[in-house]
């Protein structure tokens, strides 16, 4: 296994940047009271107590789908976003090109790495010509209506284009074709985009952190 760093590796030295962390619009009036009540608005405020304790100036900027003003008094300036907006949404990546576009420093990956990885049927589809293995999935267009579905179940369907866990349920493995259509209706209505349905792989998920750093060079910060 690769050696994990310590964590006082990544200890920043500018103790005197400019950090604007910029959450999702209905959690910041949570975050400023101190008193956060929902577990997305407490999570966003665990972060922006980290990087007060770093930084001499942390401010809090919500952000608006369809909605950038917040953002724009910001454009000229020397900051650095700390991006914790929209994030698993449709609007995640867009948020991410309009940062850039403006010519601020932003953590995190640019557009082209957000939309790609928020995409589970191109992201996939890369991923096999590159060798890696990936379950077997279909791709089920709004309506559609197969006789037969030629994958082994159980079978576990989301939407195709909805980051992290959006729209995935308890429910949401089944092993007939009933089922498996049944779930594709529902993601049809409630997010209006194709549903992908995979061969099911039971075991345990990893999540590893990773930072970048000299020479494009990545090491694990966490697992």
């Amino acid at each position: 296994m690769p050696r994990i760093p310590a964590i006082n590796q990544y200890v920043p030295r500018e103790k005197s940047l400019f950090v604007v962390c910029a959450v999702d619009a209905d959690v910041v009036a949570q975050i400023r009271s101190g008193r956060p009540r929902w577990n997305r608005a407490k999570w966003d405020a665990s972060v922006v107590d980290s990087l007060r304790r770093l930084y001499s100036r942390v401010e809090v900027i919500g952000v608006e789908r369809g909605d950038l003003s917040a953002l724009a008094r910001y454009a000229s300036s020397d900051a650095v976003v700390f991006n914790l907006a929209l994030s698993a949404t449709p609007l995640e990546p867009a948020f991410a090109a309009c940062v850039q576009f403006g010519g601020l420093r932003c953590t995190g990956s640019g557009m082209p790495a957000i939309a790609l990885a928020n995409d589970k049927i191109r992201s996939r589809i890369l991923l096999a010509a590159a060798g890696v293995r990936v379950p077997r999935f279909i791709v089920l267009a709004p309506g559609a209506n197969p006789t037969h579905i030629d994958l082994r179940p159980p079978l576990i369907v989301k939407p195709a284009w909805q980051g992290s866990s959006w729209g995935v349920a308890r429910d949401s493995v089944v092993t007939t074709r009933k089922g498996v259509l049944d779930l594709a209706r529902r993601i049809w209505n409630r997010f209006d985009e194709p549903a992908v349905a995979d061969e099911f792989i039971e075991g345990r998920e990893l999540r590893v952190g990773l930072v970048e750093g000299a020479g494009r060079k990545f090491e694990i910060a966490g697992i």
